[in-house]
């Protein structure tokens, strides 16, 4: 079954198609991966801070101390990604504040429970993390788990509250994204500029192969195949190149059969045409000869019947005259004799003209 495609078509087609879904897979799993990643160590970096900010926070809560508060909030907005920093009392009333206004502030205050909490909007990660008494609060702070019960009867001091924007994730994940897109591109290039090079060494020879047989197919038996290529390729060009001589050789001896059949046949046309002069010649000389025949035979014919004429002539004469017997038997032996030779020269006279 004939196919559409040309061989540098299907090499192409079956080199990049793989390997463009592939790169395409690897790519996406990748940013997603990186993007997880990213977004992982953002919530980790939040929970640290938050953490951080209620262990160092307890001590202004219990005496109250709003400058230390500001203070310890405001050095803590100086930390790369920080948006805002907010502290409230066990009576879910702020503190202090340090920074823009919470995004969604509507949320806020029913975020602060007795666990950590994460709230998530499309600009920043928001964290809270409850302020306990000594021991209790490292517990909180060095828990593994991301929602730690707290023991029953405990009550916060207060509530720490981190909002992390996400724009340098984004950035880092817009960054990402565009590496991985070069990286598949450059993947891509690299695999259709060793595709392209792969096609040339099969399709150039297999072009020029064609091209030669085309020739040789249209008689020019002088044209031979002269191609780089593996093994395979040499071995076809050999056999080719090989059927080339031998056809030419073939050729060479049937032109020279051909002419030395020729040169045969010209002799022959020339004996054949001497032959005809000949013939021509003892045909003049023949016809010329019958004409000669035809003409003695004529005056022989004249010469001999006039006087035979005469005679019988002179001999029904005597016939009708008064002659004895014997004079008219030997008149009538006489005219018999004439009849019978004057017959003998007709029949002579029509055989010689057949």
């Amino acid at each position: 079954m004939r196919s559409g495609f040309s061989i540098r078509s299907t090499v192409m087609l079956y080199t990049l198609a793989p390997m463009l879904v592939i790169a395409t897979l690897v790519c996406a799993w990748f940013v997603n991966f990186r993007i997880e990643d990213l977004d992982e160590a953002l919530n980790q970096r939040g929970i640290s801070t938050a953490r951080q900010l209620a262990v160092v926070s307890e001590y202004a809560l219990l005496t109250g101390n709003r400058n230390q508060l500001a203070k310890l909030a405001s050095t803590l907005l100086r930390r790369e990604g920080i948006r805002s920093v907010s502290i409230y009392d066990s009576k879910r009333q702020l503190l202090t504040h340090q920074g823009p206004q919470p995004l969604e502030p509507g949320t806020l205050i029913a975020s602060l429970g007795l666990n950590k909490s994460i709230y998530r909007t499309e600009h920043s990660f928001r964290y809270a993390v409850p302020v306990l008494l000594g021991a209790d609060n490292l517990i909180n702070d060095l828990s593994p788990a991301p929602d730690t019960t707290q023991r029953a009867g405990t009550q916060p001091l207060g509530w720490g509250v981190v909002e992390l924007r996400r724009d340098s994730t984004e950035s880092a994940k817009l960054w990402t994204a565009t590496i991985a897109m070069l990286a598949t591109l450059a993947t891509i290039v690299l695999n259709f500029s060793l595709a392209r090079h792969l096609t040339r060494r099969l399709a150039d020879p297999v072009r020029e192969i064609t091209r030669a047989v085309h020739e040789l197919g249209g008689g020019r038996l002088q044209t031979r195949v002269q191609v780089e290529g593996g093994p395979e390729i040499d071995r076809l060009q050999e056999g080719i190149n090989t059927m080339a001589e031998a056809l030419q050789r073939l050729r060479s001896e049937l032109q020279q059969n051909i002419d030395q059949a020729t040169e045969d046949l010209r002799e022959t046309l020339e004996t054949i045409e001497i032959q005809n002069i000949e013939l021509d010649i003892a045909r003049k000389n023949a016809l010329e000869a019958s004409r000669v025949k035809s003409e003695f035979l004529a005056n022989m014919s004249h010469e001999i019947r006039t006087p035979l004429n005469g005679i019988m002539g002179f001999t029904r004469l005597l016939l009708k005259s008064q002659t004895s017997r014997q004079q008219r038997d030997q008149l009538q032996t006489i005219m018999k004799s004439s009849e019978i030779l004057l017959t003998i020269i007709n029949d002579v006279l029509d055989f010689s003209k057949i």
